[in-house]
């Protein structure tokens, strides 16, 4: 226990000159949080040889601050899908009521997610936006503090677990960015430690505690089936192969039987999903079709971080957390592989499914593995601190340091990284584009800005998807903007001044589109916000010089 206290504050230290390096990487305002961030670091480091308990919650306490900071301080939400949901939770707020978000597909039957940042939001008495606050708190404390408890659950320390779970980067981002995903992750967690807490302390056996703890899953049980499609996905071939592991052990076996029937209801009565994952995925599998992923013709485009270089710093936040992590993996399940202790075999078969989930996400057809990685953050970091726990204190310390450092550091960590395109809109954006949406009735532009919307309201389209989410009256250009063929789309076009563009990764554009289209003409400019119509005009040749 000393050995890992000692290895935890040096990891605490290092993190603090890793969270003060990200500030050379990020505009200016995020400065202050950086600084108190590591102030609350040094804290944290100090308490740690006195009471490791007040010193990982010191440690989540400026993480906290930290997120709730960047959440706030962007202009728009950030991210594709949150201002849709940050939309429904207005609708929620303002009505009282779930129909107000009918039509929603999958979370118009599971809104949990929904329900609880609108319940907040009444309580708070916030609109749409503040009340999904929820999420950087939830999604930094919860699937920590679980880590921790499940990782003592099997005599280590679990304060690198918990330190590794809070600057896991996948986290982080999505923390950031609140979708209903986010929330099945504390849930994912909570029903792990539970789990294990059941099978532990033999509550199978025991009367009023039996009543109480199966209570008690059971609620997880109903929430994980009403929050995310993914969860019941994640959770039930883990306790398959548990069963399997333990020799067909009863209470696991329990376990599977009911969550194999939560995920039949949810996938295939309660929503379509299972459905749509059978036509779009096994079916072609099944008869030998390939998959067709619409690439876009990016002839006059390149990527900002390609290459084999670009490829590995873009993924090396997963790929050395899996790393550690499979070897930890390596370690445990060959010492006790042979037991038939129902709870460890449940934590050998969460690491080996989460690692298996990754890889099918990372090499499977159009899946965003990011939010597989996000489930899985939690079984790394433990097998992440059972892998360096056989290192020697030295080794610790590196490996421990160099997790957090690259977590923390990772493209996808802030909404305005150099390795990928701005994940918000700036103020003159958002007033931009409601002032062109008043005056024109169809333009199109980047993918980003015609499904951002500049302004939360309950008015606004909740629907996310790429079929539902587009703002009403924009239209993503697509293809020409990044072959080059700008000039032959019709209708008025909006360019914003950014050299960051999402298509397939960040791509930065080969030539200037306002060049391409000097013989139209600029009917409304903000500065770095540009309305250009197909008529000509002199302003445009001007601009374009």
């Amino acid at each position: 226990m000393k050995r890992h206290r000692q290895a935890s504050k040096f990891a605490l230290i290092l993190t603090l000159l890793g969270a003060s390096a990200t500030a050379f990487l990020f505009p200016i305002r995020y400065y202050i949080s950086i600084i108190s961030f590591s102030l609350l670091l040094l804290v944290a480091a100090y308490f740690l040889h006195r009471n490791p308990k007040a010193s990982l919650a010191v440690f989540l306490l400026g993480l906290v601050m930290i997120r709730v900071y960047v959440y706030l301080s962007t202009p728009s939400m950030i991210g594709m899908d949150p201002d849709k949901i940050a939309v429904g939770v207005e609708r929620i707020i303002q009505s009282g009521s779930t129909e107000a978000i009918g039509n929603l597909a999958f979370y118009e039957v599971a809104a949990n997610f929904h329900v609880l940042a609108g319940v907040a939001g009444i309580l708070m008495n916030t609109g749409g936006r503040d009340a999904l606050i929820i999420s950087p708190i939830l999604l930094t404390i919860v699937p920590s503090i679980a880590a921790t408890a499940i990782a003592r659950r099997f005599q280590y320390s679990g304060l690198i677990a918990g330190i590794i779970t809070a600057t896991a980067s996948a986290l982080g981002a999505w923390s950031i960015q609140p979708i209903p995903q986010g929330l099945a992750v504390p849930v994912v967690a909570i029903f792990l430690l539970a789990s294990i807490v059941y099978i532990q302390e033999d509550f199978f056996k025991k009367g009023s505690s039996k009543i109480l703890m199966t209570l008690n899953l059971l609620i997880l049980l109903a929430a994980l089936t009403f929050t995310h499609k993914l969860s019941l996905g994640f959770i039930a071939p883990i306790f398959v192969f548990a069963t399997l592991f333990s020799r067909g052990n009863r209470l696991l076996g329990s376990f599977v039987i009911i969550l194999s029937c939560l995920a039949t209801l949810q996938w295939f009565f309660l929503t379509n999903f299972g459905w749509g994952l059978f036509n779009v995925i096994l079916l072609p599998s099944i008869i030998g079709a390939s998959f067709t992923t619409g690439a876009v013709d990016l002839s006059a485009a390149s990527p900002v971080l390609g290459g084999l270089w670009g490829s590995v710093l873009t993924n090396l936040h997963w790929l050395t957390l899996g790393a550690v992590a499979g070897v930890g993996w390596t370690f445990f399940s060959h010492r006790q592989f042979k037991t038939r202790d129902p709870s460890t075999q449940l934590l050998i078969a969460t690491g080996m499914i989460s690692a298996v989930l990754v890889a099918v996400a990372v090499f499977g057809p159009g899946i965003p593995y990011t939010r597989v990685i996000l489930l899985a953050a939690v079984p790394f970091a433990i097998f992440s601190e059972v892998g360096v726990e056989r290192l020697p204190h030295a080794g610790t310390v590196v490996i421990v340091g160099l997790l957090i450092l690259v977590q923390l550091t990772a493209p996808i960590a802030s909404p305005d990284h150099p390795g990928q395109f701005r994940q918000y809109l700036t103020e003159e954006e958002q007033h931009a584009k409601g002032t062109i949406d008043g005056v024109t009735s169809h333009v199109s532009t980047d993918i980003y800005y015609a499904r951002e919307l500049h302004e939360i309201s309950a008015e606004r389209t909740y629907q996310t998807g790429e079929e539902h989410s587009l703002q009403e009256g924009w239209t993503p250009i697509g293809a020409p903007l990044f072959n080059g063929n700008i000039s032959n789309v019709k209708g008025d076009i909006v360019l914003r001044d950014i050299n960051r563009y999402r298509m397939s990764g960040t791509q930065v554009l080969d030539y200037r589109p306002l060049t391409e289209l000097r013989h139209r003409s600029i009917v409304y400019s903000s500065g770095n916000v540009r309305l250009i119509s197909e008529k000509n005009h002199s302003q445009q040749n001007a601009e374009a010089q």
